[in-house]
């Protein structure tokens, strides 16, 4: 089956919009670096995985060895500070022995994030971590 010219022009504009996608998660993932420096920080959801639409967001998961609040309100206040300058960016922040503990519950947004998921850092080395709690489950 020939895609013909119209079909690469929309191949084309999807690749291009994922990589506009992308590029606004890394500056996200830049500024959440000066505030939690180690961290490993993954694009995952359907921009990831390339089924995005016009409406989706950006997810990203922030994996920190920092300390950081233990309410989730709290932690976005700060993952928002990042992405004030833009609204696509959804984050969730998690730490390093909560994210260990929801890999061996096999909880589905990590292994998502894992499997599928986009790394724009990894600091953490996440999945030589992924290894060593699976290990010892």
């Amino acid at each position: 089956m020939e895609l013909g010219e119209e079909g690469l022009g929309i191949i084309e504009e999807r690749i291009r919009k994922r990589e506009e996608y992308l590029e606004r998660a890394h500056g996200f993932a830049e500024c959440v670096l000066r505030k939690l420096s180690n961290s490993t920080i993954i694009v995952y959801g359907s921009v990831a995985r390339g089924d995005y639409n016009e409406w989706s967001d950006v997810d990203v998961l922030v994996i920190t060895a920092e300390k950081i609040p233990p309410k989730p309100v709290d932690r976005l206040e700060i993952l928002h500070e990042c992405g004030k300058n833009n609204p696509l960016i959804a984050p969730v922040g998690i730490t390093d022995q909560e994210f260990i503990k929801l890999l061996i519950k096999k909880n589905p947004l990590v292994i998502e994030a894992i499997e599928k998921g986009v790394f724009l850092v990894d600091k953490l080395s996440v999945l030589k971590l992924e290894l060593e709690s699976l290990e010892h489950a």
